[in-house]
């Protein structure tokens, strides 16, 4: 069972009208000495007494147990799943469930009845406004049930942690076909046997070589099976330095590279292009060029999880030979390599469709994990 935090009982804003009448009601029945009245005053204060104590007692055997993905995007909604187990005689309706000592705006689930020793299930949503690791620590319950005139509230303490990624946004057009690193073809070629690309040369055969490889004009005038190679293009290797220290830029700045950082990483993965990150001025790991869904979000929780600040060397970055220098400062310098494209903090505006999110999550992913959550419970 869920240990319990704390437990509050307070009146309503009906509450404290209702009892503003039924002072009235009882001052008038005191000066009249009416026997209605005397009636119609009793039922007045039993009425409020048992609102307090259903709603009180209605509390007590309840316990509630949370499902929240291990991921988010900063600015998106993120479901979470409560499940909520009465285990007391009195039935309870509109139970709201939320999550206690987060400053950030959420939508509350809501059970519109929960009987005597029944299981109900709830989704709320929180709307993370920053990045980084969200540590949930309390659930709160409340219901004002059976009249509305008290409310009772009980927290339990239930530790949880969703990692929030950066905003994602889409890669403007223009960018993408006025930059080499998103053309069709790539920059480089590979050599293999095959029949797409140009002519490279003939080889000997190797077990497992395609039969339609083989040259059969040069195998009869060798006497050996001979194959055709071709060159195939290849996508780009992108690795990415993201320079949040030259130039000394503030909060705003930083969060703003930051983000075109994750929607570059993102863009790429969408292109088919091996991309790496390598962080200068701030702590985390080097990730080299791949081209896999993992690899992209290993990226991602660096950079969610990064915090400007010392480490991260200029040096370091430079022997990786990026290709791409994201500084989050207007005024900072990247170094003098060639084929270096700098790009800016600032230049997210005019390099991202601000309009559409690229949210790299895939949201059947999260509903899976509840529902395999649920039913365990």
């Amino acid at each position: 069972m869920m240990p319990q935090v704390s437990y509050r009982w307070s009146l309503t804003p009906a509450g404290w009208s209702y009892i503003a009448a039924t002072v009235m009601v009882t001052t008038s029945t005191m000066l009249s000495q009416a026997n209605l009245l005397f009636f119609l005053t009793g039922l007045l204060w039993g009425a409020l007494l048992i609102d307090a104590a259903w709603s009180a007692l209605g509390l007590w055997g309840l316990t509630v147990r949370r499902w929240e993905p291990s991921r988010a995007i900063q600015g998106e909604h993120t479901p979470i799943r409560y499940v909520i187990t009465r285990g007391g005689l009195l039935p309870m309706g509109v139970v709201v469930v939320r999550e206690g000592g987060v400053s950030m705006p959420q939508e509350a689930g809501c059970v519109m009845f929960l009987g005597r020793r029944a299981r109900a299930t709830t989704e709320g949503v929180l709307d993370p406004d920053r990045r980084g690791l969200l540590r949930l620590a309390t659930i709160c319950v409340r219901s004002s049930f059976p009249f509305g005139l008290t409310r009772a509230e009980r927290r339990f303490a239930r530790v949880g942690e969703i990692l929030v990624y950066p905003r994602v946004y889409r890669v403007d057009k223009p960018l993408r076909a006025t930059s080499g690193l998103w053309r069709e073809g790539g920059k480089a070629e590979l050599r293999g046997v095959g029949s797409g690309g140009d002519f490279a040369g003939l080889r000997e055969y190797r077990p497992g070589d395609a039969v339609r490889t083989i040259d059969w004009k040069r195998t009869a005038k060798t006497g050996k099976l001979m194959v055709r190679e071709h060159t195939r293009p290849v996508p780009p290797r992108v690795m990415l330095a993201l320079d949040v220290v030259s130039g000394s830029p503030n909060e705003e700045e930083c969060e703003r590279a930051i983000m075109l950082a994750a929607s570059m990483v993102c863009a790429a993965y969408d292109h088919g292009m091996p991309m790496g990150l390598v962080l200068v001025g701030a702590e985390g790991r080097v990730h080299r060029p791949h081209l896999s869904v993992p690899h992209r979000d290993q990226i991602l929780d660096t950079l969610a999880r990064m915090e400007p600040g010392v480490g991260g060397e200029a040096r370091r970055a430079q022997q990786l030979r990026p290709s791409i220098w994201l500084l989050a400062s207007a005024q900072g310098v990247a170094p003098h390599v060639p084929d270096l494209l700098a790009l800016y903090g600032a230049d997210a505006s005019r390099l991202l469709d601000m309009s559409v999110s690229a949210m790299p999550l895939d949201p059947r992913e999260a509903s899976v994990i509840r529902e395999l959550h649920g039913d365990a419970a």
